[in-house]
């Protein structure tokens, strides 16, 4: 999918070589994973997307996604919603446009 055959994210030994506890799904893989079901939700035009890569998921894991009350702003949560992944905050075109008059 990335071609990233970086050996953190192909087997637990190879990562265990490195010092990680688990092989990690890949960074990018969760953000597409969240933008995918963020957007097919959303009717307005997005003018950016700002990403904060928190901390790594390691494999197996159970995610889901949270939006925070009344904000374009999303987190990646593990299922016990201790560890965030990924937040995530979505500007609208329209937002934007308004804002700068």
């Amino acid at each position: 999918m990335s071609k990233d055959f970086n050996p953190i994210h192909l087997h637990p030994a190879l990562a265990k070589q490195f010092g990680l506890k688990r092989a990690l799904i890949h960074g990018m893989f969760n953000l597409h994973f969240s933008l995918k079901h963020i957007l097919k939700s959303r009717t307005e035009k997005v003018s950016s997307i700002k990403v904060q890569f928190n901390r790594p998921c390691f494999l197996p894991n159970q995610i889901f996604l949270k939006n925070y009350t009344d904000t374009n702003e999303y987190g990646l949560f593990g299922k016990d919603q201790t560890e965030r992944f990924l937040k995530i905050e979505i500007e609208d075109l329209v937002t934007q446009q308004t804002e700068s008059k």
